[in-house]
């Protein structure tokens, strides 16, 4: 028997991304070759999605699928695959990573439009996975929709000095207040002139806690990869279906430090009967009331990290020059009439009456008048929207991240206090700990050293600046309505 290798694949839908119009998917996964002599095997899928981009213009840039094993042996945990190598599929790349979590699929050459990479391969090294030759295994393949953002040099603030809000500034003693970000080197947060600074409009972004920003912490300088939208209610839910009864019960965002009822509560629709499978229905809405250390819990899982709020605006604003008092889509003009919804509570949710001439998001005053639509839309909604989609009309950022600003806060690890500051920008591992923690310890470990950024469907303006920092350096335990999520990795 042991020169016997059952396997057993679980065709399955990839993460559904929160753009249905980009509709990526994973199919056709099995096991195309082994090699039993070095326990390795080759895991076969096609994956594809619509309005994907390679631009050789400005950003010149790429949108790529985040692509990642689980397998169970028999009826036991699910477990995060070794990723040892790619076969080359015609028109893609596969970009894999060091520590062997998973790869980046991406186009190989300059396009838009939908791409469909059929039998993709990836190495799976099983034997350091410790699976025998002979094991019964079933597989799951998931993929999250990803944009690139290119190593540049970039500026905090907006120039306009202080306003409402304690933002990160060059401390000049005069003229321009704007610090340019040239390296991953260390910075001196303090108040001597040319020291990187927080202002004077408030504690909780962290003024007055000065320090230095170690090299290891990510500055945004060097290249990422960002989540294309805030992780949804379907990803966080095919997620939560992987962990066993115990990390389930720890992360079960139903209980009284979540949204605390089975019903749809500020359209968060996910229900859990306390043991099997969860659900939701609102799967493209993003996912919220979820604590600080239940966001690290499915970024570890996913083999992602945490993003820092220095590439929150690097991610928004890109390597251009600040524009006093901008949004994410780089422009100071913004919508400010209600939106109306078509298509309420479907996967093609969108803004009927989206602006043509204004940055749209959606803040305290565009938030839709339906009763039942009080809370985020779907993600993506705005930028599918406009008939004629632009950065300012889509409300996207510079390289094409959606909904950086407004619909649901990010969340973010702050440089206003030490515990933010000690983040090293280490990648999950794919494993929880037995109760779902995180097993990272250099993240940080409870609300303390996480912040929010963009503000929220329920704040005013002025919250949704790219360089607003009111709640930077503080946020809660328990997971509340308006913060969502999303996941980055540094690019290998």
């Amino acid at each position: 028997m042991r020169n016997r290798f059952l396997l057993i694949t679980w065709l399955t839908l990839a993460l559904v991304t929160s753009l249905p119009a980009n509709n990526i998917q994973v199919s056709d996964v099995r096991i195309d070759q082994l090699f039993k002599d070095s326990q390795y095997a080759y895991v076969n899928l096609d994956v594809s999605w619509e309005n994907s981009w390679r631009l050789t213009t400005a950003p010149g840039n790429y949108d790529a699928a985040w692509t990642f094993v689980k397998y169970r042996e028999g009826d036991g945990p699910w477990k995060h695959a070794t990723i040892l190598g790619a076969a080359g599929v015609t028109g893609a790349n596969i970009a894999l990573t060091a520590d062997q979590r998973g790869a980046f699929v991406y186009r190989s050459s300059a396009g838009t439009g939908a791409v469909n990479f059929d039998n993709v391969r990836l190495l799976w090294d099983y034997g350091a996975d410790g699976v025998e030759d002979y094991a019964l295994v079933t597989l799951q393949v998931f993929a999250i929709e990803m944009v690139y953002v290119n190593q540049a040099s970039f500026y905090l603030a907006d120039g306009q000095g202080e306003k409402f809000y304690p933002l990160l500034r060059n401390n000049s003693g005069g003229g321009s207040v704007v610090y340019r970000v040239t390296s991953e080197s260390p910075i001196v947060i303090g108040t001597a002139a040319g020291n990187l600074t927080y202002g004077t409009g408030g504690t909780a972004g962290g003024g007055g806690d000065n320090g230095t920003l170690p090299a290891a912490y990510p500055k945004g300088f060097k290249a990422f990869y960002c989540m294309k939208y805030e992780v949804t209610q379907q990803q966080w839910v095919d997620f939560f279906n992987t962990l066993t009864p115990t990390q389930q019960t720890t992360l079960d965002i139903t209980d009284a430090s979540g949204k605390a009822s089975q019903a749809v509560v500020v359209r968060n629709g996910v229900t859990w009967s306390g043991s099997g499978p969860a659900s939701t229905s609102r799967p493209f809405v993003p996912v919220n009331f979820v604590s600080p250390a239940r966001s690290a819990a499915f970024l570890d899982w996913s083999g992602l990290r945490p993003m820092t709020e220095l590439e929150f605006e690097k991610a928004a604003r890109g390597p251009l020059t600040s524009v006093t008092d901008e949004g994410v889509w780089g422009t100071t003009t913004r919508a400010q009439t209600a939106y109306t919804i078509a298509n309420l509570d479907l996967a093609t949710e969108r803004i009927s009456n989206p602006s043509t001439t204004a940055g749209n998001v959606v803040y305290s005053l565009t938030q839709p008048t339906e009763v039942a639509a009080q809370g985020p839309l779907r993600t993506g909604a705005v930028a599918g929207s406009p008939a004629s989609p632009t950065r300012q009309r889509s409300g996207a950022g510079y390289y094409g991240a959606m909904d950086l600003a407004g619909n649901v806060s990010e969340l973010t690890v702050t440089v206003g206090n030490a515990t933010g500051r000690a983040f090293n920008g280490l990648h999950g591992d794919g494993t929880l700990t037995t109760t779902g923690a995180s097993n990272v310890s250099t993240w940080p470990p409870t609300n303390t050293g996480y912040g929010e950024r963009g503000g929220d469907y329920s704040l005013t303006f002025y919250f949704i600046y790219t360089s607003e920092r009111e709640f930077a350096a503080t946020t809660s335990n328990a997971g509340i309505a308006r913060r969502g999520f999303r996941g980055v990795r540094t690019a290998p």
